[in-house]
């Protein structure tokens, strides 16, 4: 639908300013799975953090304003949905550790509300595709 995509559209500058948060902050230096995937590759956790967050923007921009397979849009919408509601592990990791955890503060102002409109919005369109 019009509404879901422009959900989505506007998931884009979030997911932004959510990775340079993360990134200013040094999340990769806390994060375990970004540290055992950079060893894996022998490369810093930085320089993997900017790969993947680079490759993430890119491919929403992508999915957004050039991408025309309906099925792959939709596919590429329901992982962004995934992707929202896994930001919540900034608040779980600040809650068991009681410590601050890099990104929390976008997490926590961006996402919660913005993905339960997300996630309303994507339900009512996957029932209906049905």
């Amino acid at each position: 639908s019009k509404r879901l995509k422009l959900l989505f559209l506007l998931s884009i500058p979030l997911f932004i300013i959510h990775g340079l948060d993360e990134y200013f902050n040094e999340f990769y230096n806390i994060d375990d799975w970004i540290l055992v995937v950079s060893r894996v590759l022998n490369i810093s956790p930085q320089v993997f953090f900017v790969l993947l967050q680079v490759s993430w923007w890119f491919i929403l921009l992508y999915s957004g304003f050039v991408f025309k397979n309906k099925n792959g849009k939709f596919l590429i919408i329901v992982l962004t949905g995934l992707i929202m509601l896994s930001e919540a592990q900034h608040l779980f990791f600040s809650v068991s550790t009681k410590t601050y955890s890099p990104g929390i503060f976008t997490a926590l102002l961006l996402f919660p509300l913005f993905s339960f409109f997300y996630w309303k919005e994507l339900l009512k369109n996957w029932e209906r595709a049905k």
